[in-house]
Order: C-alpha cells, then sequence, then structure tokens
C-alpha cells in the first residue's frame, strides 16, 4: 500500500503485481481483504502487536523469510547432506 500512498486497501484495486493477476488481486482486495470483518481483524493484530509485555514492544515480525532466501538456504543444507552421506542421503537419513 506504500506504492499507493494509501492506508485504505481499497485504494490498491487496479495496481498490477508480477507474481499475480490484477484478476484475482481484485477480487483479494473485494472478498477478503476489503471486507468490515478482516478489517477489524486487521486492526486487533495490530493492537495486539504493538502490545507492552513485561516493558517492551514484542516484534515477530522478523520470521518471514523470502523464498529466495529459503530457497539458497535448503540449497546449502542439501549440499552438506550431499557432501557428508552421499547424492542420495534420504534414504539413509531414514
Amino acid at each position: 500500500m506504500t506504492e499507493a500512498k494509501t492506508k485504505n486497501i481499497r485504494d490498491c484495486k487496479g495496481m498490477s503485481r508480477e507474481w499475480i493477476t490484477n484478476e484475482i488481486w481484485d477480487a483479494l482486495i473485494d472478498m477478503v481483504w476489503g471486507t468490515e470483518e478482516w478489517q477489524n481483524k486487521s486492526r486487533k493484530a495490530r493492537q495486539n502487536h504493538l502490545t507492552s509485555k513485561e516493558g517492551s514492544i514484542p516484534k515477530h515480525i522478523d520470521s518471514s523469510v523470502p523464498f529466495v532466501v529459503h530457497a539458497k538456504r535448503m540449497e546449502m543444507y542439501n549440499s552438506v547432506l550431499s557432501q557428508k552421506y552421499g547424492k542420495y542421503s534420504s534414504s539413509q537419513l531414514e
């Protein structure tokens, strides 16, 4: 929503995304993200996220890992397994 310079998801309709078609994007806004129920859940989640606990504000926003980063980590993991157990190690680990 930063691109649209708005805090209202409905203003983002018609904005093209390379990972999703406009038709699906607009449908998600109309049927999910733009609904009053979703907006209420979002407001509650935002408030919970900013709630102080034991003197600090917990922020669990770093848990999401982009697909590319996850794929690189899996490549490294598979490489280590291959070096340690051989190329087809999955049957050896069972």
